[in-house]
C-alpha cells in the first residue's frame, strides 16, 4: 500500500507543473437591464502585471486562450489602439450561439478599454473595461462589461446563459493567460 501511495505522490508531483495554476476568481455577477447585460468579476493571476497585459492585448492569439473564440482579425492603428473583429461561439449545455463582435480597443496605463462599434456584428453596443493592478508578485484583474446583444434571449435563459458561459470559459482563459504570462506555451 505504501508503494502505491509513494508512486502516485511521485507521479502527481512530477506532473504538477502541467496542471498547477494559482489563479482565483471572485464570483461572476451578471445583471440584466432590459436588453443590456452588466457583467463583473475579479480574478487574481500569479504573473507580473505587465506580462498579463501583454498576453491579454495580443488579440491575434485570443483563439489559443479560450475555445469560445473561433477567430480574430486585428488591425492595429498604433501601439495602443486596435480594431478587433472576433468570431465567438460560447456554449452552455445544448445552447450555443455564434457571434461576431467588432471592437475598438485602447490600451491605457492600467486598463484595456474595449468599445464595441455600434450596431456592428451581433451586438447593438458593448463597453468593456479590464483593469490591471499589481497584487504582490501577481496581478489583480477586474472586468466590467455592459453588453447589448442584437439577438433575443428569453429572460429566463439570458442571465443563466451569460453567467454560465463566462464561468465555463473563464477558468481555462485565466489558466492560459497565467501560463503565457509566465513564459509558457
Amino acid at each position: 500500500m505504501l508503494k502505491k501511495v509513494f508512486f502516485f505522490l511521485v507521479i502527481g508531483l512530477g506532473l504538477s507543473p502541467f496542471f498547477a495554476h494559482s489563479y482565483s476568481i471572485n464570483d461572476v455577477e451578471v445583471i440584466r437591464y432590459g436588453e443590456r447585460y452588466l457583467i463583473t468579476f475579479e480574478a487574481q493571476i500569479d504573473a507580473p502585471v505587465d506580462n498579463v497585459k501583454a498576453v491579454v492585448y495580443d488579440f491575434e492569439e485570443a483563439s489559443k486562450l479560450t475555445p469560445a473564440v473561433l477567430s480574430t482579425e486585428v488591425y492595429r492603428y498604433d501601439d495602443t489602439t486596435a480594431r478587433v473583429t472576433a468570431v465567438m461561439r460560447p456554449c452552455l449545455f445544448i445552447f450555443c450561439r455564434t457571434m461576431e463582435k467588432l471592437t475598438i480597443v485602447n490600451l491605457e496605463e492600467e486598463r484595456i478599454h474595449l468599445r464595441g462599434v455600434e450596431d456592428a456584428g451581433s451586438f447593438r453596443n458593448s463597453d468593456e473595461v479590464i483593469k490591471f493592478d499589481e497584487a504582490g508578485q501577481g496581478t489583480k484583474l477586474k472586468y466590467k462589461g455592459d453588453i447589448s446583444p442584437k439577438f433575443f434571449m428569453p429572460s429566463w435563459l439570458g442571465v443563466r446563459f451569460v453567467r454560465g458561459s463566462v464561468r465555463k470559459y473563464l477558468g481555462d482563459l485565466l489558466a492560459n493567460i497565467e501560463t503565457k504570462a509566465n513564459g509558457g506555451a
